[in-house]
């Protein structure tokens, strides 16, 4: 009699029912060490083995960069920031009248297009000093100096990679004061922080302390956030839009993990105070990793959430509470109609009266 298993219907079913619930191999492409540092990737595998997170910031590299800017063109909340900010610049330009020359500091820039009318007007009045880009990504800065300088050939510009989480942009502001016939003090910067950025941040205070440390006393900070009311603890429809998944996404599909719209859910999250977009697993993962030489496996299970973006809504108590740990003090606020959005701008304290006089 023959030793072989017989082949039964049962069996076949069984072998299919193993195979189905074996986890997912997958061997990191080399795309992925080509775009990030061996940091970047060493924080991306953290996150993703402790946090079950892939970071937002990461999402501006490489494709991401062309997929943010389109995401901008599509987004209702675009036309309400750019509404609000542009009727603020006058007001903001009085807090550094006694400057001869203002450079923008364009930290997270996007595709310029959000600073493209204050531009164009401090261009033509000539009080722009010099237009500086700040990005964690290259591909980012490319965009904007392309963008830039299609619009003002003549323009000063400066690109700088930067990652405002990690560190302080100090070099960056002392560069751009260096001027042939003005002393740094007649000149100020004014450090742009646009696009609900700041929502995005899971550590606002050391973003604020990298800020003050970079900061002199004639520098002003202008930053734009998502306010905590009820009507925006509702996911907005233009986040949850095919662009807006294209633009967090990448990187998931990269990893090849079962990234469609039937997976994708973005909601309100009362823990953390936070408008979240999150992808649930429909199988068990492994992913390799490659990195110092080893091979780090990332065990992922099916039924899990891997979070792709958070956006938390800040109070105006919280933000008060946060400039005056970090030494900031608020000098001008503004409101859309509903209440929603707001750009404030901020400058360090002052307790040996160095400011120029206003």
């Amino acid at each position: 009699m023959s030793s072989e298993p017989s082949l039964s219907l049962a069996n076949i079913a069984t072998n299919k029912a193993n195979q189905r619930n074996q986890p997912k191999v997958v061997q990191i492409p080399d795309k992925f060490y080509q775009i990030f540092n061996e940091d970047e990737i060493v924080e991306i595998i953290n996150d993703l083995r402790f946090k079950r997170q892939i970071k937002l910031k990461y999402n501006y590299y490489a494709d991401g960069a062309q997929g943010w800017s389109d995401f901008y063109f599509e987004s209702p909340i675009t036309k309400t920031i750019n509404d609000l900010k542009n009727l603020i610049l006058d007001n903001l330009l009085y807090f550094v009248s006694g400057s001869n020359l203002l450079n923008i500091i364009d930290v997270g820039p996007g595709n310029a297009y959000p600073v493209k009318e204050w531009l164009t007007r401090l261009y033509n009045s000539e009080i722009l000093g010099k237009y500086v880009s700040v990005d964690i990504s290259d591909d980012i800065n490319n965009l904007v100096e392309k963008n830039v300088k299609e619009w003002f050939p003549n323009i000063r510009f400066a690109k700088y990679r930067a990652d405002i989480e990690q560190t302080d942009i100090a070099r960056v502001l002392i560069e751009s004061k260096i001027h042939d016939e003005l002393q740094p003090k007649n000149i100020s910067n004014m450090i742009l922080l646009l696009g609900n950025t700041l929502c995005n941040f899971d550590d606002r205070i050391e973003v604020f302390k990298n800020f003050v440390k970079s900061m002199d006393i004639n520098d002003m900070l202008v930053f734009s956030y998502t306010n905590d009311i009820d009507s925006n603890k509702i996911a907005h429809n233009y986040i949850a839009s095919k662009t807006s998944h294209r633009h967090v996404g990448w990187i998931a599909k990269m990893f090849d993990l079962n990234y469609d719209d039937k997976y994708i859910t973005t909601t309100y999250d009362s823990k953390i105070n936070s408008r979240v977009k999150f992808l649930t697993l429909n199988k068990d993962y492994i992913l390799n990793f490659k990195i110092l030489n080893h091979t780090v496996p990332v065990k992922l299970r099916k039924g899990e959430t891997i979070n792709l973006w958070k956006h938390h809504l800040i109070s105006e108590e919280l933000l008060k509470e946060q400039l005056d740990e970090v030494g900031l003090e608020l000098v001008f606020k503004q409101y859309d109609y509903k209440k929603s959005i707001a750009i404030v701008a901020c400058r360090i304290k002052d307790p040996f009266n160095q400011r120029l006089s206003e």
